[in-house]
């Protein structure tokens, strides 16, 4: 079965990249992924070529929309007889001419819901009305709806009714706790057991609030705590957050790391997680945090669902950050065995084992 997937974004892996690429390495091998790139290039196409899958470059409508127009039609009419279905995975609705052409070249459609708000770019007048129209639009069409939360389902389509929940699923065992990776992890990060180690893992992007990481810190700080951050990710604002580290003076506390592909053993070194987003659909990072054992402190903005083990604390985005210092200060103060909530995340619906199977047969039904 080979599946035509859209909204893959081939110049990073956020959190959609990541939710397709691992959902289909654990899915059967006649299972194949082939991807639509508005780019010329793809940093995930070794991955990609590995699973047997193809790469299709296509004229980014940003640039010129007739052209991805025109690009989707001979696309959609050239594959139909080898491509049993198209899966549409979106963050908004500001342009859905693939569905409607997929739709009438008779394909089966999938739409899966991945955001819950606008994002500070894309939050204009102009483009809240094309997602209105286009919100009804697609209310109209014949499609699968999907989601990965109810947030999600909400801001994409007309009614939640017939829309299918699909968990942002990740591979458990990677991420289990495992003490001997937390001491040699922390031994290369130079951070004693006595050092409170928080971290941020995510594009460095507004919607993220990075500025506010080190609120968080200067306030965590002025408490007396021996605390050291760590940043793993790249983005427009990376630049802008190094700059404000060094005016504030929190060099020796805040280390950027980078784009890393060890984030499960980054996550055995830590002890709580921050998102500090404006707004999230239901993030990645949060499910991998809890199946690593870590305790979470995230905004309000982020959806209630992601919270699978008990051990995300929500909170408002106050200006001085005291009241995330006085939640650092509750959970960093109680033990806790993070091995046993390490299992219990295995045992949830987050579990990529089952859930890759069940969106397979989802997407082949």
């Amino acid at each position: 079965m080979r599946i035509l997937v859209y909204g893959m974004v081939g110049s990073q892996r956020g959190g959609i990249e990541s939710f397709l690429l691992n959902m289909n390495a654990y899915m059967s091998k006649e299972t194949i992924f082939d991807y639509v790139i508005e780019e010329d290039h793809c940093i995930h196409e070794k991955e990609i070529r590995a699973r047997g899958g193809n790469i299709y470059y296509i004229m980014a409508r940003a640039k010129n929309p007739i052209k991805n127009i025109s690009d989707n039609k001979k696309l959609l009419k050239k594959l139909r007889g080898t491509t049993d279905a198209i899966y549409f995975n979106l963050s908004s609705l500001s342009w859905i001419e693939p569905i409607r052409l997929a739709l009438s070249e008779k394909y089966r459609v999938y739409v899966h819901a991945h955001n819950s708000q606008f994002i500070s770019q894309n939050s204009t007048l102009a483009y809240r009305i094309v997602n209105y129209i286009n919100k009804y639009r697609l209310g109209n069409y014949q499609i699968q709806r999907l989601t990965c939360s109810k947030p999600c389902s909400e801001f994409l389509y007309r009614t939640c009714d017939k829309v299918q929940m699909i968990y942002n699923a990740v591979d458990m065992e990677r991420f289990i706790y495992n003490e001997e990776k937390r001491v040699y992890y922390r031994k290369l990060l130079n951070a004693d057991e006595n050092v409170a180690l928080l971290g941020f893992v995510g594009r460095i992007q507004g919607e993220k609030n990075p500025s506010y990481l080190l609120k968080i810190i200067k306030a965590i700080s002025k408490q007396g705590e021996k605390v050291k951050m760590i940043i793993v990710g790249e983005g427009d604002l990376k630049k802008a957050l190094e700059e404000e580290v060094d005016k504030e003076h929190l060099q020796e506390c805040v280390e950027f790391l980078g784009k890393r592909d060890d984030v499960n053993c980054l996550m055995q070194a830590m002890d709580v997680l921050l998102l500090p987003s404006f707004h999230e659909g239901l993030p990645y990072v949060v499910v991998e945090a809890q199946a690593a054992g870590l305790r979470c402190l995230v905004s309000e903005n982020v959806t209630r669902e992601v919270d699978y083990t008990g051990t995300v604390h929500f909170l408002k985005l106050e200006p001085n950050a005291e009241n995330w210092t006085e939640a650092f200060a509750e959970k960093h103060s109680t033990d806790y065995d993070r091995l046993a909530i390490s299992k219990m995340a295995a045992e949830s619906n987050f579990n990529i084992n089952v859930e890759a199977h069940r969106l397979e047969q989802i997407l082949r039904n």
